[in-house]
C-alpha cells in the first residue's frame, strides 16, 4: 500500500455491504488483522469509526468485496495522514448528540446507532423505536460521565441532549405516547425518569446539524468532509509545518 492511490472518501454511496454479496472468499486472517489494527485508529478519528465497525461484522468470513473496501480505508487514511481530534478550549455547556440509521443493515434490517456506530441486536418496527433505543444508550453514557466527573471533584451543568426525531422527543417527554411505546418500556422508564429528575434536557436538532450522522451513515465527498470536520477531526499540516494555531 506504500504507492497507494489517495482518496476522499471511504466507502462507495451506491454499492451496499452485505454478508453474502457473489464475490469470493477472501484472507480472513489478513482481514481481521487490518481491521483490528484500525479498530485502534478510530480511538482518534472518528471519521473512519463507520466504515470500520461496519466491515467488522463480516470478520467471519469475509469476501474480497469486504477485503478491498478495507483496503480502501487505507486509501483514505493515506489521504488524511495528518488528521485527527483536535481538541480546544470551549464553553462549560455539555452537549450529547444521538442518532440512528433505521434498518441500514441489508442482512437483517437490524439498525445502527451512533454510539461506536454499533449494530443494534434487535430489529426495531419503527424510526422512533429505533431512535429511542439509541438515546437510552446515550443518557446512560451521559449518567456515568457525570458520576466520574462528580469523584474528580468537577462540577458540571446539565447536559443537553439533542436528536432530529420529533418522535422520540415527544415519547421523551410527554407520558401519554407510553402506550405506544410498551415494547422498549425499560428504555422509556430510565430515559423519563432521568428528565424527571433533571439530570439532562432533550432538545430537537435540524438533520443538517446532527454530527453523529457521520457515525451511522456513509456520505459522498463533500457532505462527507463537512461531517468530519464538524465533530473536531481537522488536517494537523499546518501545525506540523510550525503554526501554533488552525485557521
Amino acid at each position: 500500500m506504500t504507492d497507494a492511490k489517495p482518496i476522499a472518501t471511504l466507502l462507495s454511496a451506491t454499492v451496499g455491504l452485505q454478508q453474502t454479496d457473489g464475490s469470493v472468499s477472501a484472507d480472513g486472517t489478513s482481514y481481521r488483522q487490518l481491521l483490528g489494527s484500525l479498530q485502534y485508529l478510530t480511538l482518534t478519528r472518528p471519521d473512519i469509526c463507520f466504515a470500520v465497525n461496519k466491515l467488522s461484522q463480516f470478520m467471519q468470513c469475509p469476501s474480497q468485496l469486504h477485503w478491498q473496501t478495507a483496503k480502501r480505508i487505507l486509501h483514505y487514511v493515506k489521504a488524511t495522514i495528518f488528521h485527527g481530534l483536535f481538541l480546544r478550549q470551549s464553553s462549560s455547556s455539555t452537549l450529547a448528540y444521538s442518532d440512528s440509521d433505521w434498518g441500514a443493515n441489508l442482512d437483517d434490517r437490524n439498525s445502527t446507532s451512533a454510539w461506536s456506530s454499533k449494530k443494534q441486536k434487535s430489529m426495531a418496527r419503527s424510526s422512533t423505536e429505533v431512535e429511542f433505543r439509541a438515546i437510552a444508550v446515550t443518557v446512560f453514557k451521559l449518567c456515568w460521565l457525570r458520576h466520574l466527573f462528580a469523584e474528580l471533584g468537577i462540577r458540571t451543568p446539565m447536559p443537553k441532549l439533542l436528536f432530529d426525531n420529533l418522535g422520540a422527543i415527544h415519547v421523551c417527554t410527554n407520558p401519554r405516547y407510553h402506550s405506544r411505546m410498551k415494547h422498549v418500556e425499560i428504555d422509556f422508564y430510565f430515559v423519563r425518569d432521568k428528565i424527571a429528575q433533571g439530570l439532562l434536557s432533550v432538545a430537537h436538532v435540524p438533520s443538517e446539524h446532527q454530527l453523529n450522522d457521520i457515525l451511522t451513515k456513509s456520505f459522498p465527498w463533500l457532505p462527507f468532509e463537512h461531517a468530519w470536520s464538524k465533530i473536531g477531526v481537522l488536517d494537523g499540516t499546518p501545525l506540523l509545518r510550525g503554526r501554533n494555531s488552525l485557521t
